[in-house]
């Protein structure tokens, strides 16, 4: 059986999307497509606009077979972990191609460009370090290493969203293909719009924009045009915009509400221990939330050439959620060093998805009051997925009990 996968966060899924599931589907003469979508937080650390039961269902309504969750560690990371997170997860469910969107005028590019950045990655990453010490971000830091290295032409590709993933997605790929997988990486250029993008004659925007749209009161008739019809029904039907809107703004409350009380009653050396937390960071965060006065004018003042506001987002979920670099570093480490994703967590099924289900018995989980497992690792990833999913029912102002993970089952067409 082809499987082609596709790793995704659908914030919300939009015709884009059915765009991206439909040509994967062709260009890889898959029979079966599979999906590795981000669970109630996103990569650039905000909570999503639904949680993943909700877009999870929106998926498989769009054409997709089988949706399993992206552990948060990878899901809410810096994209060369998201990338392998969701490679490593796609060929733990049996895909023989992967496909990612992209903006690059040549997808072909994509590759050669790849092969080169690893090839020579040891001296990109120590001009990237040399880079960093003037104060840039590690990506900006990364892009000048690359201009300096490969070239202007190399440099323009990966400033993009789309194709700094799509870059991460093959040079993963190419590293499972030495260990002997055979797996296709399937580039699809985006059509219509670009992530940040409006293309309204074509009916096209990216999510960003989406988003942007529901903040900004844009009537609902208008967001319409950007979803499928099952989407519309909870995003943009009788006032639930507005009710989203409302919700975004209670919950980022809520959140600065629970930072203040960290920041306040932690030390700065406690801080320090948090992942990604470090190099005087901690301080700053101590200093600054004395005069923010809300969620986005305290992430406002923490930006900076050396931190950009992912990151800076990035680092207070880790806060809010405990996680130690102790407990996350290990985790992170063996992935990338070879060992596939530990675990498949379902999240939604169509009808041809139950079947491969079948194929997948007894590496899928269903049901997590079930979970039996000996291995510490797969127990400490699943475990902050479980906490990820309750602090993002918080903010939302949800019953935790109704909304538990250990409650909520997958979907599963019947």
């Amino acid at each position: 059986m082809k499987i082609v996968g596709i790793t995704a966060e659908y914030n919300p899924f939009h015709r884009g999307h059915a765009y991206h599931l439909e040509e994967a589907r062709k260009a890889s003469g898959a029979d079966c497509v599979i999906i590795a979508m981000s669970g109630d937080f996103t990569q650039r650390g905000e909570p999503a606009i639904a949680d993943k039961w909700i877009r999870s269902k929106d998926a498989i309504d769009g054409g997709a077979d089988l949706v399993f969750e992206l552990p948060f560690i990878f899901a809410c990371n810096r994209a060369p972990v998201f990338a392998a997170g969701g490679v490593d997860t796609l060929i733990k469910a049996g895909a023989t191609h992967i496909s990612f969107g992209c903006e690059a005028d040549d997808p072909g590019a994509l590759e050669p460009l790849a092969d080169a950045l690893v090839s020579r990655e040891e001296e990109l990453e120590q001009t990237a370090r040399d880079n960093m010490s003037e104060g840039l971000s590690y990506a900006k830091a990364y892009e000048a290493a690359v201009r300096d290295i490969l070239g202007e032409e190399a440099a323009e590709i990966i400033q993009t969203p789309n194709n700094i993933l799509a870059v991460e997605y093959i040079k993963r790929i190419g590293f499972w293909k030495k260990q002997g997988a055979d797996v296709t990486a399937v580039p699809i250029r985006r059509y219509g719009s670009g992530y940040h993008a409006v293309d309204s004659m074509a009916g096209f925007a990216g999510a960003s924009q989406i988003r942007k749209m529901i903040r900004e009161g844009i009537p609902e008739d208008e967001i319409k045009r950007y979803v499928p019809l099952e989407t519309a029904g909870w995003l943009a039907g009788d006032g639930t915009a507005r009710r989203i809107a409302e919700e975004s703004r209670e919950a980022a409350d809520r959140l600065f509400q629970l930072i203040k009380g960290i920041l306040l009653r932690s030390s700065a050396e406690e801080l320090a221990e948090i992942y990604c937390i470090g190099e005087g960071i901690e301080n700053r965060f101590k200093s600054e939330i004395n005069t923010a006065s809300n969620l986005d004018s305290f992430i406002i003042s923490m930006v900076s050439r050396r931190y950009t506001a992912s990151a800076i987002r990035r680092m207070l979920l880790y806060m809010t959620l405990g996680l130690k670099g102790s407990t996350v570093d290990p985790l992170i480490s063996e992935d990338l060093g070879g060992q596939c994703a530990p675990y498949l967590r379902l999240l939604a099924a169509g009808e041809l998805g139950r079947k491969l289900l079948r194929q997948l018995e007894g590496s899928v989980i269903t049901n997590v009051n079930k979970q039996e497992t000996a291995d510490v690792r797969s127990s400490e990833m699943l475990r902050i997925d479980m906490t990820a999913a309750d602090l993002y029912n918080t903010l939302l102002g949800k019953r935790l009990y109704d909304s538990s993970d250990k409650v909520v089952r997958p979907y599963i067409e019947s």
